[in-house]
């Protein structure tokens, strides 16, 4: 018997609750803070995300880019709408990720990388924020480092684009290039945040 035998990669894990299971539910499991992407029966084997970037709502903590984010099943969201919200504070949540995006007190809703590390945390993988990539010229903009795949968000103008050959561009190691159609122009700023190799 192996030590240690691969069953999946982790990005999607199998749950089976004991009840209901909504589809954008936070489910804690230990000191994991999972998303149920789809709802799931209860007793019926379904998944829940482990990783991936998500609009959580949150209590009126205010969070910068970067920082750490937490999941308190007992606090009251912006707009007193259901229980259960993402919070600052390390002493009442479970730690979930890391804000994407900034939001003020007031956003009903933050923007976080399930299980990435924050700038100052030591949990999870090591993320590049924010990143200008290198225009190479000829519709072709350069990463620092090479990103993991599936792992890069490409913003053009606080827009997030799509990766594909029919999407918005495509990404061969650190070359970005965008697709017929879709080429930045001038004065378009782009910013990569993306977990690297």
């Amino acid at each position: 018997m192996p030590q240690a035998q691969f069953v999946q990669a982790g990005e999607m894990i199998d749950y089976r609750p004991l009840a209901a299971v909504g589809a954008g539910d936070v489910i804690v499991l230990g000191e994991r803070v999972l998303v149920a992407k789809q709802s799931i029966e209860p007793g019926r084997l379904g998944s829940l995300a482990a990783a991936g970037a998500f609009d959580v709502a949150k209590d009126a903590s205010a969070f910068q880019m970067g920082a750490a984010v937490y999941w308190d099943s007992g606090a009251t969201p912006v707009g007193n709408v259901g229980l259960g919200a993402a919070v600052a504070n390390e002493a009442e949540g479970v730690y979930m990720g890391s804000a994407l995006l900034e939001a003020s007190g007031q956003a009903p809703t933050v923007r976080v990388l399930l299980g990435a590390s924050a700038a100052t945390g030591s949990q999870g993988p090591r993320i590049v924020w924010d990143e200008a990539p290198q225009n190479l010229g000829a519709n072709l903009w350069r990463l620092a480092q090479t990103s993991a795949p599936g792992k890069l968000m490409l913003f053009r103008n606080g827009l997030l684009q799509r990766e594909g050959a029919t999407n918005d561009f495509t990404l061969a190691g650190r070359d970005i290039a965008f697709n017929a159609g879709n080429e930045p122009q001038p004065g378009d700023v782009l910013s990569a945040t993306y977990m690297p190799l």
